[in-house]
């Protein structure tokens, strides 16, 4: 236990290193196809960045890190109705508590090291961010892949796209 609250301090870290949101990339986002598309973070990272840096959206995405699977939120709802999803929010705690996905689990919560236990073979995590800073759900998600879990994907939009199609949040 001692070891995953360690492991998770270290994420969250690696995510408020910086506040800074990264620009959007130079070329239109590409559309999602069939609800889900791979991310390559090689593709245009490099212009969205400033001259010399990498994105600093929560220490950016790993260029040599795995690609990230985006899903919609309408598909990411489906996964949730199914029981087959696990929210985390890579949001500071303050946004967190402002509002999450209903039943999401923030990256900083002693509660995530029990949610991850409970995931099923067939179980997903669904990272997610904010619009501001885009990049930091898909770094959370290839971390989590580099730490071992099969089946985790980035939502698209983050948190302001899930309550713009009108979805469950939790606030106080």
């Amino acid at each position: 236990m001692v070891a995953f609250v360690l492991i998770g301090g270290a994420v969250a870290v690696a995510f408020l290193i910086t506040s800074q949101p990264v620009s959007p990339p130079a070329q239109p986002a590409q559309p999602v196809v069939n609800a889900t598309a791979a991310v390559d973070p090689h593709d245009d990272l490099a212009e969205a960045a400033p001259t010399g840096e990498l994105p600093s959206a929560h220490g950016g995405v790993d260029l040599d890190g795995p690609p990230i699977t985006l899903i919609t939120s309408s598909d990411a709802k489906n996964s949730l109705d199914a029981g087959q999803a696990l929210f985390v929010d890579v949001r500071s705690g303050t946004e967190y508590q402002a509002g999450h996905i209903s039943g999401a689990v923030s990256l900083t919560s002693p509660d995530l090291e029990t949610a991850m236990r409970a995931l099923t073979p067939d179980s997903q995590i669904i990272a997610y961010g904010d619009a501001e800073r885009p990049d930091s759900a898909v770094r959370a998600a290839q971390i989590f892949i580099e730490l071992g879990y099969p089946t985790v994907i980035a939502l698209e939009g983050g948190y302001q796209a899930w309550v713009n199609a009108g979805y469950p949040i939790k606030s106080p």
